[in-house]
């Protein structure tokens, strides 16, 4: 899907596959992401430009024309992939998959099954739209990006963001389990980040540890180590992040 239909009163902008970015960063980014939460046939997007992180930029006198270049990337810079037909989803199970991811990493020993789903509590996109700005925006100057599609999953997999794990479509079928299971939404993408609102998040620290199990077969960068502390951390957490390297 090309071609679409655009909302009236939008900023400049182009459109990159099934994804239409805004041509510039706008200072009201959070404002019009929060209204079309509510459409059922767009998902919006804050889409942040690359920035190495914060210690580097401490540390390292990082020209500002690099800052400038970089800021557009990947939503400008023919980073992004074709999309992928969102009916792809339905070929993944989330259990296999994130079964396999784990024993790809961890052998047979300690993979557990997936956490149970929490209760449905407030409306997702309701609560996306309660969250703070820079919850989700971390401080970083974003675009807005909208996707013609009716939830967070297609909506992954037809923006052309390139899968920092496997195949697009799988990060999608594990983001359709998380949206069935903890009410997530995709709120932010950078070239190497994710974020999710999450209107349910788990109570338990038993239903905690079983999820914070499939973030680390999902992604290496949260707490291998400290897995319980991780694990406590997502108890009402309202966001996840996954970053890579």
């Amino acid at each position: 899907m090309n071609e679409w239909e655009l909302p009236e009163g939008l900023p400049p902008g182009r459109l990159a596959g099934s994804l239409w970015v805004s041509r510039e960063c706008l200072p009201d980014v959070y404002t019009r992401w929060r209204s079309f939460l509510g459409d059922p046939a767009l998902e919006p997007l804050l889409l942040r430009g690359f920035q190495p992180p914060a210690t580097v930029r401490q540390n390292i006198n990082v020209p500002p024309e690099w800052l400038k270049r970089n800021l557009g990337r990947p939503w400008h810079s023919g980073e992004l992939e074709e999309p992928t037909d969102p009916s792809l989803i339905d070929q993944v199970d989330p259990a296999t998959l994130l079964k396999r991811w784990w024993r790809q990493k961890f052998g047979r020993q300690g993979w557990r099954g997936l956490a149970p789903a929490e209760p449905a509590g407030p409306d997702p996109a309701q609560f996306a739209a309660q969250i703070e700005s820079t919850s989700l925006l971390k401080g970083d100057d974003a675009f807005l990006g909208l996707v013609p599609a009716p939830n967070s999953a297609a909506a992954l997999a037809l923006s052309g963001w390139i899968s920092r794990r496997g195949q697009i479509h799988e990060d999608a079928a594990l983001l359709r389990s998380w949206q069935q299971r903890f009410g997530v939404r995709l709120c932010a993408l950078r070239i190497d980040t994710l974020t999710l609102s999450v209107a349910w998040p788990p109570r338990s620290l038993e239903t905690a540890r079983l999820l914070a199990a499939e973030h680390l077969a999902y992604n290496d960068n949260v707490a291998r180590d400290h897995l319980d502390d991780y694990a406590a951390e997502l108890i009402d957490a309202p966001t996840w992040d996954f970053w890579w390297d």
